[in-house]
């Protein structure tokens, strides 16, 4: 909760229900991660984010020296550059992505000196909030902070992609895609775009590797208040051994055949 006063981020919020806050779950779920080692939380949780074809952050996750965490930054409008087509080869500046304002920028520093910057954009029950345009320049949600991101970065770090992390149970593949889809549309390559579930969370983290407690209490949050959890399959019960209400034997043994009760006859012409 500490990062999202900070940012002035729950001033027109207290009249809701605390736990349909996206802004106060994400400090709080987020702001523990920065108070606890890397390895007892940020490491496994996010190391589950995957693409639509199934490749996990966990790669990019290991031997991380250190990671700066930079919540809710306000980024101006940037210059954009649209690229040259054949029928217009003469098409350089256009019109910039809106500014824009991420969760979370995690700067990453691994331990051979190279940096990266991960950006993190948390929903709970909304979705993206702004979809793909007529313009030149993306202007889906998540399409413009890739764009905002590899400018940022250019000369400091490497941009290592964007984690939509969400409330679903499956991937919601439709909204990566379209997505995907803007930015092919106009000229830029995909991006490198996660998911990750909040519900993945209470089973990622590892609460005995944290010497203060904290990652306990935020996972009893995530599991009695927000109910964050993946669903549970439980077998199916064995059936009930009860006695049957019926039983068959033989009525005779070979040995000793009791007299038939009716008999046959040729018919008489």
């Amino acid at each position: 909760m500490i990062q999202a006063l900070l940012h002035g981020k729950l001033s027109s919020e207290f009249q809701r229900n605390p736990f349909e806050i996206e802004d106060l779950l994400t400090s709080t779920v987020l702001g523990a991660c920065q108070y606890v080692p890397p390895r007892a939380a940020l490491i496994p949780f996010f190391s589950l984010a995957r693409t639509a074809d199934d490749r996990y952050l966990e790669q990019d996750l290991l031997a991380i020296k250190g990671i700066r965490y930079v919540f809710w930054p306000r980024w101006k409008p940037v210059e954009f550059c649209a690229p040259r087509t054949p029928d217009d080869p003469d098409r350089q500046t256009e019109d910039a992505p809106p500014g824009s304002e991420p969760e979370l920028v995690l700067e990453i520093t691994y331990e051979d000196e190279r940096a990266a910057w991960l950006l993190i954009e948390a929903k709970l029950y909304s979705g993206k909030s702004s979809q793909a345009g007529t313009g030149s320049s993306p202007t889906d949600q998540l399409g413009k902070y890739w764009v905002q991101l590899q400018q940022r970065t250019r000369g400091v770090a490497f941009p290592l992609g964007i984690v939509y992390l969400t409330q679903h149970i499956i991937f919601p593949r439709s909204e990566l895609e379209d997505t995907q889809r803007e930015l092919v549309q106009k000229g830029l390559a995909p991006a490198p775009l996660y998911w990750l579930s909040w519900r993945q969370f209470v089973d990622a983290v590892r609460v005995d590797e944290d010497p203060t407690g904290l990652l306990r209490d935020v996972v009893e949050l995530m599991r009695a208040r927000w109910r964050l959890l993946l669903p549970r399959l439980n077998p199916w019960p064995d059936p009930p051994r009860l006695p049957a209400p019926w039983s068959y034997g033989f009525a005779w043994n070979g040995m000793n055949v009791p007299e038939p009760r009716w008999s046959y006859e040729e018919g008489r012409q």
